[in-house]
């Protein structure tokens, strides 16, 4: 198979919209802009999700890190130092000194995700730059419109691993799919919620049209956490489903919706229509809670193991390789996403400095923890499910302990 038909889409989607980077204060050294007004008034009402999320845990919540999180800031987020790094799921292990030797041979991996973006590019990038092949990965990357077509993929065989929201893969795992999540390459949240200027705030938000995907996926998720966060009931309002995420920003510029979560590479093109603002501040409001997850099947899991550990080495390798060299990625971001190299310089910087990329695929226990409490409160799960049961931190751990030692 060519290269083109490794990176074949399901449905290729119109381009997402530039950015701009006025929308986040950055506290560290940078030439970026400050706007400190995106989450005015919400500050109180997200720590107040927070403390519904995380106040009377469940006995099978994931296990509390050494050094919890701080509560939710009241100002964009900031990089933080090394010390206060999430902890993992996994039990850190030594780093190597030096990168794994290059398998002789090449395992086909087929992988499944979204359209890709700053934040979702990961696979786009790792299989261009071949990093993915000197892992020993021969990777296909295909596209879906949303997380619960992925899901579906991977459950009836047709991909092997992906990467998605993770409140839709552990509404999966409680229905009974035998779907494990591995870890995570973006682990913070890179959307924005966008909404007509007539929305007033975020309590404005109940009864309003708001756009998203499919049911329980990402944008879904976001939204109901919005309306709870303001106060308000997350089933009252009218949630528009529409194929993909650019159908969801264009119901928005068309007027047809009255708000829609979304990426924070849409900016420019919202801030350009003088009927539409940012309203929410999502990377603010939910500091814990991780953006993507990556993931794959039992059968997966028990049949082709190696492959898998493979996978998350070129994942891990990709992203080390992006937080390093912004120069080489992002031409290269840039015709994978059609987004503009200018937008892509603010955005690259915005990611290393948040560290949203996760640089050994690591999931933070904090964070599982609560995404299981808030997939709970809004719906999507039952209750909490044991650690086991969803998660499976063995080839990251591997993967940690095998590859140098890295700082951001």
């Amino acid at each position: 198979m060519d290269r083109a038909g490794r990176e074949r889409q399901s449905h290729g989607g119109t381009p997402f919209g530039k950015s701009r980077r006025e929308v986040f204060t950055m506290r560290s050294a940078s030439h970026l802009h400050t706007r400190r007004a995106v989450l005015a008034g919400l500050s109180l009402g997200a720590t107040a999700l927070l403390a519904a999320c995380t106040a009377s845990p469940s006995p099978t919540a994931a296990p509390k890190p050494a050094s919890p999180p701080a509560a939710a800031p009241t100002t964009a987020p900031k990089p933080a130092a090394t010390a206060d790094k999430p902890a993992a799921t996994t039990a850190p292990q030594p780093a190597a000194t030096q990168a794994p030797a290059k398998p002789a041979n090449q395992l086909r991996v087929r992988f499944g995700g979204t359209s890709p973006a700053i934040n979702t590019v990961t696979q786009n990038l790792g299989f261009e730059k071949g990093i993915y092949r000197d892992a020993g990965v021969d990777l296909d990357v295909q596209r879906l419109n949303n997380d619960i077509q992925i899901l579906q993929a991977i459950v009836g065989g047709q991909i092997d691993v992906a990467t998605a929201g993770p409140s839709a893969v552990l509404g999966s795992i409680e229905s009974g799919n035998d779907v494990k999540i591995l870890g995570t390459d973006v682990w913070k949240v890179t959307f924005l919620m966008f909404s007509k200027k007539s929305v007033a705030d975020a309590k404005d938000l109940a009864g309003k049209a708001i756009a998203i995907t499919a049911p329980n996926a990402l944008p879904h998720v976001l939204a109901k956490a919005t309306l709870i966060t303001a106060g308000v009931d997350p089933n009252n309002a009218n949630y528009i489903q529409l194929q993909d995420p650019a159908a969801a920003v264009q119901a928005l510029v068309s007027g047809s919706a009255d708000a829609t979560p979304a990426r924070m590479d849409n900016l420019k093109r919202i801030e350009a229509n003088s009927d539409l603002k940012v309203l929410v501040n999502l990377t603010e409001m939910l500091p814990r809670f991780v953006q993507q997850s990556m993931f794959t099947s039992e059968k997966m899991l028990r049949e082709n193991p190696e492959a898998v550990k493979r996978y998350v080495t070129g994942t891990a390798l990709t992203i080390r390789h992006m937080i390093r060299n912004k120069a080489d990625v992002v031409p290269v971001i840039s015709k994978i996403t059609g987004t503009s190299e200018t937008d892509l310089d603010w955005l690259h910087d915005w990611m290393v400095q948040n560290r949203a990329w996760s640089h050994n695929a690591e999931l933070p226990s904090e964070s599982l923890a609560f995404v299981q409490q808030l997939s709970a409160q809004v719906g999507l799960i039952k209750a909490p499910m044991p650690t086991e049961k969803v998660f499976n931190g063995t080839f990251q751990q591997q993967v940690a302990s095998e590859l140098p030692a890295f700082n951001y």
